[in-house]
């Protein structure tokens, strides 16, 4: 007599166990991706205040405003020193530029002060994830100020010598902090 063959088949039992532990392994290694790949950038820019002068358009430094810029290269040597120095091609930005550059070792890439897009830019563009200082004067500041975080610009009303601490993010809104020199 013959044995029958043993048919044996096997229910998938736990195939939906292990289809979402597959699942949310997959998901964890896209959230870990998608977390690393976030950064910030940090950019210090100062605001140099125009100054009255009744017979130059583009004054220069005052002595107050050379030790201003002397007091502001100190801080930024000492606690967290930008990677790249920005300036615009007016003469008091570029003179308190000189002093951070100095300060600082860096070499200031210049910027038109109407270009202020392309400016904002290479700035975002050059130092994903790193400290960035510019220079700027004052209506040329508020327009970086308003290409780097748009919305957060109306709210940042300041005037005169002001530094503006943003901080750019991949994801999500920037943040500005305004400090009053």
């Amino acid at each position: 007599m013959n044995t029958p063959a043993v048919t044996r088949q096997r229910a998938p039992f736990l195939a939906p166990v292990w289809a979402a532990i597959l699942t949310a392994a997959v998901l964890s290694a896209l959230a870990f991706a998608f977390h690393r790949s976030a950064s910030s950038t940090a950019v210090v820019l100062v605001q140099v205040a125009a100054r009255d002068a009744a017979t130059i358009s583009d004054p220069p430094l005052s002595a107050e405003d050379e030790e201003r810029a002397q007091r502001l290269a100190r801080v930024l040597a000492t606690h967290s020193p930008p990677q790249v120095l920005y300036v615009s091609d007016e003469r008091g930005a570029q003179q308190t530029a000189a002093v951070l550059a100095q300060r600082l070792h860096l070499i200031p890439q210049a910027f038109a002060a109407g270009a202020t897009g392309k400016a904002a830019a290479r700035m975002l563009g050059e130092s994903r994830n790193g400290a960035v200082a510019a220079v700027a004067g004052g209506s040329t500041s508020r327009s970086i100020l308003e290409e780097l975080c748009g919305e957060c610009a109306r709210t940042a009303g300041e005037e005169g010598d002001v530094v503006y601490v943003i901080t750019v993010p991949t994801y999500g809104p920037a943040r500005v902090v305004v400090l009053a020199l």
